[in-house]
């Protein structure tokens, strides 16, 4: 199985929504996170799948992406 490497963009606003096309694009499997009322990069056909963004301080999003990080490896197998 060969291993793939994918993109977190976290802020699904204008800019995540470029970021998104440019590297969905080039075949990276991307991931938004993003605020409940940001979500237009959600809305690109290359976003595999949209979480919600914490609103919290930096020490719980740090926490929040490091998770994420645990399910990711762990989905990955």
């Amino acid at each position: 199985m060969a291993e793939t490497t994918g993109a977190l963009v976290i802020v699904g606003n204008l800019n995540g929504l470029t970021i998104a096309r440019s590297l969905g694009r080039r075949g990276v499997p991307v991931w938004v996170v993003t605020p409940p009322d940001i979500k237009l990069a959600s809305c690109s056909r290359f976003v595999l799948r949209t979480l919600s963004w914490p609103n919290a301080d930096d020490d719980a999003r740090v926490e929040y992406l490091l998770e994420l990080e645990n399910v990711i490896n762990w989905m990955a197998g």
